[in-house]
């Protein structure tokens, strides 16, 4: 990606194109510091995706560029979000780190969401796995259910007011998206819904102890067939 944007800067520009190479040159040199600099010059010089490389670079280096993790995402890949609001094609990585920057630090839900919706349509399922962690972990502010349609989901009648299977039944469909960039979100998926599924038979006794029966009783066959 840094190689393929840095040969396009340079056709359109060549003065822009010198830095732009020489911050390339940098990185691939492991020259952080170095390329962090000249990915600076070029976003001040008016190239916008000069933000995201130095975001990407000040996020994944903060410790040897001394800086705070926070400044890097408000100050640049915010930045960068905030240049490109009308692409629909933001890169996931810029959208996933200030969503979680709105929602931990900022406690910002409504621009947490509103990125995470975002990621969901440019084909991450992270997005709506994080979605749904803000409806489990705030009870207080359940998501729309406007906000659920915009990542294709529609709750039946029968799971609707239960907010137990609302999670359920959100995980689940996490599971079974298939996507360029669904296997980073299949195990947590999965996890959650284990989770979920196991809080629901706690929560209703006649159907866990149904559940114990039924296990028992395949363990019993299958011992017996053995």
């Amino acid at each position: 990606f840094f190689k393929s944007w840095s040969r396009n800067v340079a056709e359109e520009s060549s003065s822009v194109g010198s830095i732009v190479r020489r911050a390339l040159e940098a990185y691939q040199d492991r020259r952080w510091h170095s390329s962090f600099v000249f990915y600076m010059q070029a976003a001040l010089a008016g190239i916008e995706l000069g933000y995201f490389n130095a975001g990407f670079l000040c996020n994944e280096l903060k410790e040897s560029l001394s800086k705070k993790s926070n400044d890097c995402i408000e100050e640049l890949l915010n930045r960068y979000l905030m240049v490109h609001s009308q692409n629909l094609q933001i890169d996931s990585y810029a959208l996933l780190n200030v969503a979680e920057y709105y929602q931990w630090k900022k406690r910002n839900f409504a621009e947490a969401i509103k990125l995470y919706v975002q990621l969901y349509r440019n084909g991450d399922a992270q997005g709506l796995y994080h979605l749904a962690q803000i409806e489990e972990t705030n009870s207080n502010n359940t998501i729309p259910s406007s906000v659920w349609v915009q990542v294709g989901i529609r709750f039946d009648e029968k799971i609707i007011a239960n907010r137990y299977r609302r999670l359920q039944f959100v995980y689940q469909h996490c599971r079974q998206l298939k996507t360029a960039k669904s296997d980073e979100s299949y195990i947590p998926c999965t996890l959650a819904y284990l989770r979920i599924s196991m809080l629901i038979l706690l929560n209703e006794p006649s159907k866990l102890i149904l559940t114990i029966i039924l296990m028992i009783l395949s363990i019993l066959l299958f011992i017996f067939r053995t």
